[in-house]
């Protein structure tokens, strides 16, 4: 407030407009909120993906190039002797080719999602996957990126094809059967991603101990409302595990990529 009243004839532009409107705020007896977790930014949740994504493969493929690239070694300047050829070579040498990573999604279609919030998740997995491949085409070191797009409802599903999208029906599995399947053959999985309505009781404690000893990333993606039972307990895992991050939709996933 002593912000607002110091700057309120004098700022311009994006300040002088939020200024205006907390003022307009205040008088209405609204208060002042930043942030609306069940708002505009939720709507967001494609982009927010995206980004955490991209982010997360761009970190992980540059600790696979510093293990498969090395620089050519220079001169001793102990002993001022060179071998053959050392002076006249720069840049780097590849010591290892073909490397592998593997995205996992695991997408939620049972009954209570719906086909309109299964249809949006797909697509915007999709749109991911594209990125993705754009991102690595070029790479000399990363010779293949595996997608591995699960459905899941009473059962995880086998991987469906690139542009496939399944109708809403079934079940649930829970938690803990998920990340078990997650921790299967995951050597090469740099993100693992649960897109879901969450209608879960979620362990913290053993899931948190789980998700730790994962070598790669754990997102879940969900249209629970915050201060759900089962967000609060996603949440207390973010905070005991630095490689897992929650991203909040809306009801409907919708598209924002």
């Amino acid at each position: 407030q002593r912000i607002i009243d110091q700057y309120k004839n004098s700022a311009r532009g994006v300040l002088g407009d939020f200024i205006k409107k907390c003022r307009i705020a205040k008088t209405q007896g609204a208060g002042i909120s930043s942030f609306s977790p069940i708002g505009r930014e939720r709507k967001r949740w494609g982009a927010q993906f995206m980004s955490m994504a991209i982010s997360i493969m761009r970190s992980g493929i540059a600790r696979i190039e510093k293990e498969y690239r090395r620089t050519y070694a220079r001169p001793s300047r102990r002993s001022g002797v060179a071998t053959s050829g050392q002076m006249l070579k720069k840049g780097t040498i590849e010591i290892k080719r073909g490397a592998t990573i593997t995205m996992k999604f695991f997408i939620d279609i049972s009954g209570s999602m719906g086909d309109t919030s299964v249809r949006n998740c797909f697509k915007s997995v999709w749109s991911v996957c594209d990125e993705i491949f754009k991102m690595t085409r070029n790479n000399r070191v990363i010779e293949k990126v595996n997608y591995m797009v699960h459905p899941f409802n009473d059962s995880i599903m086998v991987p469906v094809k690139y542009g496939e999208v399944p109708h809403s029906t079934g079940g649930n599995v829970d938690f803990p059967t998920l990340l078990e399947h997650m921790s299967e053959e995951n050597e090469n999985t740099m993100i693992s991603v649960i897109i879901t309505d969450a209608q879960w009781n979620v362990p913290v404690s053993s899931s948190a101990a789980e998700i730790r000893k994962m070598p790669g990333n754990v997102i879940v993606i969900t249209n629970s409302n915050p201060g759900s039972v089962e967000v609060e307990s996603f949440e207390e895992i973010e905070d005991r595990c630095s490689n897992f991050k929650l991203i909040l939709a809306d009801k409907d996933f919708t598209l924002s990529i």
